[in-house]
C-alpha cells in the first residue's frame, strides 16, 4: 500500500547520455510505504536519471518523432485509456540501482516488481501492471535486487 505519493513528476527531458538516460528529475521526491505492516521509504534524489521503461514505450511521456508515434500506437492496440505520466519507472529505476529502502533495507526482486505493478495499476495502466510485474520479476537480471534474490533476500 502507497501511503505518500507525490501529486506531479516534474522532469526535464534531457538528450540521451551513454547508458540511455534520457530524464532528468527537477526536485526531490520521497515515497512512503507500508509492506507488510513496516512503513518504508524511498527517495528519488535531484537529478535522479531514468531511461523510463527501459526498452519499450514510455508511459505517458510526450515525447517527439517516432517514438512519440508509437507511444500513441501501443495506446491504441493494449486500449490503454491512461496518459498520466506515471512514478512507476523512477521508482522501480531508484529500487533497482539500490536494492534497499532509504533505511538500508535490502529488498527482493518481488518486491521491486510488485511496486511497480501497484504504481502502474493505481495510474491506470491495468494490462502493463500486469505484464511488467512478471516481466521486471524475471528480466530484471543487473539489478540490485534481483542480486539480493528473486523471492526473497538471500542470507551473507
Amino acid at each position: 500500500m502507497i501511503i505518500e505519493y507525490p501529486d506531479a513528476i516534474q522532469y526535464k527531458h534531457i538528450k540521451k547520455d551513454i547508458h540511455g538516460k534520457k530524464y532528468k528529475l527537477l526536485f526531490v521526491h520521497l515515497f512512503t510505504f507500508c509492506w507488510f505492516g513496516k512503513i518504508y521509504t524511498l527517495t528519488l534524489p535531484d537529478a535522479m536519471l531514468s531511461d523510463g521503461a527501459t526498452g519499450v514505450r514510455d508511459l505517458g511521456a510526450i515525447e517527439p518523432g517516432w517514438r512519440g508515434w508509437w507511444a500513441k500506437l501501443m495506446r491504441k492496440i493494449f486500449r490503454t485509456t491512461s496518459t498520466f505520466r506515471t512514478w512507476a519507472w523512477y521508482v522501480h529505476d531508484r529500487l533497482c540501482e539500490t536494492g534497499c529502502w532509504d533505511c538500508g533495507t535490502k529488498i527482493p526482486n518481488i518486491v521491486a516488481s510488485g511496486i511497480l505493478s501497484i504504481l502502474l495499476w493505481k495510474d491506470g495502466y491495468y494490462k502493463e501492471a500486469f505484464t511488467w510485474f512478471f516481466g521486471t520479476l524475471f528480466g530484471a537480471r543487473d539489478s540490485e535486487c534481483y542480486a539480493n534474490g528473486i523471492f526473497r533476500v538471500k542470507n551473507g
